[in-house]
């Protein structure tokens, strides 16, 4: 970059440093010559000067011809984006000047779709797009992103998810989305994980290159087990160590691979410097909503802010860095189960280190959400951790063909109950009740009087818990205990489901919601509860009630809450929100663009 562009720059990032908010700059070359794209977003009041009296230069060149900007301008508190892109560098000194000047102007920003008027006028070599709308929701975000002049670039791009399938299922369904673009995908995990990932679609099997590392062989870790799925939440922490043991053959891959990339999870917060090592970018990719992150502070605080057990207590009312309103909270039940899964020890890192550390050594955070969902969470990302937070959409499921051994015999069951009577209940791969809580929520599924399909896995100690005596006997025809991995899309998807009951993960609520099936919701960690709180304020699902402090809940709160959602009168609105969620969660097209601009993004960000 050289001459005015070189400049601009200059100018632009001053701006940024003296507390100007300009959105999403970037700077690229592309074959055909330097560009510099940047949106402005600025409020405009009456008695204003016209933009084109105020700056001549910049408006008589040939991209502003004809655009009559001040049309658009005629009451107060509208908004226009402005978008410049200029393929030369002859820019005059006055131009840069005006340019920047006109940046000054920024006093707001917003990001609206739907109802919004758009106008452009574009030239051979230059375009320049205005765009007005009256606010809706304010959030300063990443704005629309035109794809045309994205040129034909593909990335290398290797990801590292975590040994969980809550996490790996997510990272490979970004894979695929991020593939179908066009882009080369390296997938590294253990390898009886990649063996039991769903199938590639055969038109990207030649772009999502699965890299499986054995993983170490460590004290206490069962034989054979490389996930959470394999062993009790107790030795989950052993689990973690022996994944430490992957740093060597990661870097040996990153240095012989040299990926434009890594896309790295909470776990292995050791990548950041061996990506740097060998100039590779990473970022992380967070499969929990930003408003899990954003409740648990900056990357300081993660690292070092949570020594102290007390320090938990500030989670039993809103943190003093979330700067607006809100009614997302934990309990102190929720609180006190943190440790029980962030615990560090001699040998073993804790999750919150890991967190902190990751992202702290990561050059941008990339979240499963979209701005629609948790505008105000994405924003407070950004200030906490002072790099870039791009959404990569909430990645809903997507039917596979694939055959599936046991689904025909589940489908028959599913067939013979009528529609939206089914409540479905899971919890996940790393959620498992303990013999109190499988005992409520049996006896509370056999008291709602609902037909009921229970995924059920086994518990979270060495210690074997077992369903109430006679429980299957007297529920028998009316529900089904299913102990092995179902296709829950596919099950979920069948009109005789009505409802769920889940634990609040984010692959479930989205699932449930695309699907416009209403949520009840029993969270039992931390990060659940949190997720739940943001759930149940925005009227999304309803939470079985459970005892703040030591988490007891009974059979009643069960059935009572289930009868809520799935039949009542006073819980139509419930059913009614599912449905209204469909478009939010379900809009492919959406999710589409998500993975445009984060792709943009990942093109552009080291051409800065």
């Amino acid at each position: 970059m050289s001459g005015p562009w070189k400049a601009i720059w200059r100018n632009t990032l001053d701006l940024m440093e003296d507390g100007v908010n300009i959105c999403n700059v970037m700077i690229g070359k592309p074959a055909r010559g330097v560009e510099i794209l940047f949106w402005i977003d600025t409020c405009l009041g009456n008695g204003m000067e016209p933009l084109c009296n105020r700056f001549p230069d910049l408006f008589s060149m040939e991209s502003f011809k004809g655009c009559k900007i001040m049309d658009w301008i005629r009451m107060d508190g509208d908004r226009i984006r402005m978008q410049f892109q200029r393929n030369s560098e002859t820019l005059s000194l006055t131009v840069q000047h005006q340019l920047t000047t006109l940046s000054k102007l920024i006093k707001d920003m917003e990001f609206n779709q739907g109802e919004d008027r758009w106008r452009w006028n574009l030239g051979k070599e230059n375009s320049f797009k205005v765009r007005m709308a009256t606010p809706r929701t304010e959030v300063e975000a990443i704005p629309f992103i035109s794809m045309a002049d994205n040129g034909d670039d593909k990335l290398h791009i290797a990801m590292l998810p975590w040994l969980a399938f809550g996490h790996l299922l997510p990272f490979l369904e970004l894979a695929k989305l991020m593939a179908s673009k066009g882009h080369k995908i390296s997938f590294i995990s253990t390898p009886r994980n990649i063996d039991r990932l769903p199938e590639i679609p055969q038109p990207l099997t030649h772009l999502i290159t699965f890299i499986k590392i054995n993983l170490p062989k460590i004290q206490n870790l069962p034989q054979n087990a490389e996930s959470t799925r394999d062993l009790p939440v107790n030795k989950g922490g052993y689990l973690k160590i022996a994944y430490d043991g992957l740093r060597e053959p990661v870097s040996d891959f990153i240095k012989t691979a040299l990926p434009d990339w890594i896309i790295n999870d909470f776990a292995a917060y050791w990548l950041g410097p061996i990506a740097a090592e060998h100039g590779v970018l990473m970022a992380y990719f967070s499969v929990f909503p930003a408003l899990s992150l954003g409740f648990m502070g900056s990357t300081e605080t993660l690292m070092y802010g949570y020594d102290d057990p007390a320090s938990l207590e500030q989670f039993l009312k809103r943190p003093k860095w979330v700067p607006f309103e809100s009614e997302v909270r934990s309990t102190a039940f929720h609180v006190s189960r943190i440790p029980e899964r962030s615990s560090a020890s001699e040998e073993n890192v804790s999750d919150l280190y890991r967190f902190g550390a990751t992202i702290s050594g990561c050059d941008a955070v990339v979240v499963r959400s979209c701005f629609d969902f948790e505008p105000d969470w994405l924003n407070l990302l950004k200030k906490l951790y002072k790099k870039p937070v791009v959404p990569a959409g909430l990645l809903p499921a997507v039917v596979n063909d694939a055959g599936d051994a046991c689904w025909p015999e589940m489908k028959q069951w599913l067939d013979m109950h009528p529609k939206g009577s089914v409540v479905y209940i899971a919890f996940g791969t790393e959620t498992k009740p303990n013999q109190y809580e499988l005992t409520q929520l049996a006896l509370g599924l056999e008291l709602s009087g609902l037909p009921f399909f229970w995924v059920l896995i086994e518990g979270s100690s060495n210690d074997e818990v077992v369903l109430p005596k006679g429980f299957e006997d007297r529920t028998r025809g009316r529900g089904v205990v299913c102990k092995v991995w179902v296709p829950q899309f596919k099950i979920v998807s069948h009109d005789s489901v009505g409802g769920l009951l889940i634990h609040s993960g984010m692959s479930s609520m989205v699932e449930g919601l695309q699907l416009g099936k209403p949520l009840v919701l029993l969270p039992f960690f931390f990060d659940q509860g949190v997720i739940a709180s943001y759930l149940v304020e925005k009227k999304m699902a309803y939470m079985v009630h459970r005892d703040d402090v030591d988490g007891s809940f009974t059979p009643e709160s069960v059935a009572e809450s289930l009868s809520l959602v799935m039949v009542s009168e006073d819980g139509k609105m419930y059913r009614e929100k599912a449905k209204e969620m469909m478009s939010l969660f379900g809009d492919m097209n959406v999710q589409d663009k998500c993975v445009d601009e984060l792709l943009y993004f990942l093109q552009n960000f080291s051409k800065l």
